[in-house]
């Protein structure tokens, strides 16, 4: 929660904090070293944000999204609460439920990875490649030992 004084100091105080907040939010989105440079705290400056800070607060659209995205967090069909509630009570009252446990856990490594299948797959792919290969060396010494009694 915001506590702001009175004054142009807590509209620095507020600037600063959401300038480390967006600067630490676009290095996780941002992969881009220079444009990072640019958006460091160090470049910006209370001159530079003061507009769209203004801008924010005093756009009808901002507070419309705002008061709308209040209602709705406010009239959720189950609050969080308690859905935590519900789900607690399910697990006191029925414990583990077998059911709900994805059989892949049961799997060993190779039956998870497909091992057994890659392996017979891979070695009937060898082998055609190597039958295929004695075949058509076969058949070009048969031709080139035409050429040659020719």
């Amino acid at each position: 929660m915001w506590t702001m004084k009175p004054g142009p100091v807590g509209l620095v105080e507020i600037v600063k904090a959401m300038s480390d907040a967006f600067t630490s939010q676009c290095e996780v989105v941002i992969n881009d070293d220079e444009l990072m440079k640019r958006l460091r705290e160090e470049n910006l400056t209370l001159a530079l944000l003061r507009p769209s800070a203004f801008a924010v607060s005093v756009s009808s659209s901002y507070a419309r999204n705002a008061k709308r995205l209040s209602e709705m967090l406010a009239n959720q069909p189950i609050s969080p609460k308690e859905l935590f509630l519900r789900h607690s009570e399910f697990v006191a009252r029925f414990g583990r439920l077998p059911n709900l446990d994805p059989y892949g856990r049961q799997l060993s490594f190779v039956q998870y990875y497909l091992l057994d299948i890659v392996l017979v797959v891979v070695t009937v792919l060898a082998v055609v490649v190597y039958v295929s290969f004695r075949v058509l060396r076969r058949c070009f010494s048969i031709v080139s030992a035409k050429s040659k009694k020719d």
